[in-house]
């Protein structure tokens, strides 16, 4: 055999085992077919005073037993992702909901089937969300304009958390609660990652869901109601940041 078809042949074999390592390192490094259910997951969350839910104009008690009531409590939750056990993220088809204490469903579309071990997600909202224009969102989509407001005009954005209603101020703390409170959150700086532990699986066989809760008791543990009752984030910003680093601790599993 002439020296040039040796040299050809050699060439063939080398190109053609490359090609089949190639392919089979490929093969092995191609991510795992996630197949997503086709129903529909669904975040519940309770809200509470301690472990007592919360409803609109019932007294209850803060931390140094200081009776207080809630006539408005509502809050962005967006950018909504399951973590899965290799700690990769699915993030939900519902990207933004608005939490408040009469609804405790909310259904943020189908996600991929597997074994999770927590939920992550922002309360409050990204810049760009913030800042845009609340009158091209359709009725009924939590970014509209909501009644009562949850924007304040378009260069500000929206308010992340809105908490208001009444609290006793007396020196005893033995009154009823008739002074005005109004906590306000909003701008960019605001916005908080949110990450909760808790293992659940999603199937196509399955009622799949995760059920949290969130504890206004917890965040108002480290406020002085009768002297701190109000803040528009910017014009007191030292209690908003107080209010806003406790809303990791305020998410816990509902068991």
């Amino acid at each position: 055999m002439k020296f040039w078809k040796i040299t050809f042949l050699i060439g063939l074999i080398a190109i053609l085992t490359a090609f089949i390592m190639c392919t089979r390192d490929n093969r092995h490094q191609r991510p795992r077919q996630l197949i997503e259910t086709g129903s529909s997951f669904h975040l519940f969350i309770r809200n509470t005073v301690a472990n007592v839910d919360v409803m609109y104009d019932t007294i209850y008690h803060g931390a140094t037993s200081r009776k207080f009531k809630v006539t408005d409590f509502r809050y962005y939750i967006s950018n909504i992702r399951a973590i899965r056990e290799d700690g990769a993220e699915n993030r939900t088809k519902q990207s933004v909901i608005l939490a408040n204490p009469r609804q405790k469903d909310y259904n943020l579309g189908s996600l991929p089937e597997g074994v999770y071990n927590g939920l992550r997600f922002t309360l409050g909202l990204d810049s760009v969300t913030n800042h845009g224009d609340p009158t091209v969102f359709e009725a009924g989509n939590p970014l509209a304009i909501q009644t009562p407001s949850m924007h304040w005009d378009w260069n500000s954005g929206y308010l992340f958390m809105k908490i208001e209603g009444k609290v006793d101020t007396t020196s005893k703390g033995t009154g009823a609660p008739v002074t005005e409170f109004f906590y306000h959150f909003g701008m960019d700086t605001m916005k908080r990652t949110i990450s909760v532990p808790i293992k659940f699986s999603v199937s196509a066989s399955s009622n799949n869901g995760v059920h949290l809760k969130f504890d206004l008791g917890f965040m108002f543990a480290g406020v002085d109601m009768r002297s701190e009752f109000s803040t528009h984030s910017f014009d007191n910003q030292p209690l908003a940041v107080r209010m806003a680093d406790r809303w990791q601790g305020a998410f816990s599993p509902d068991n």
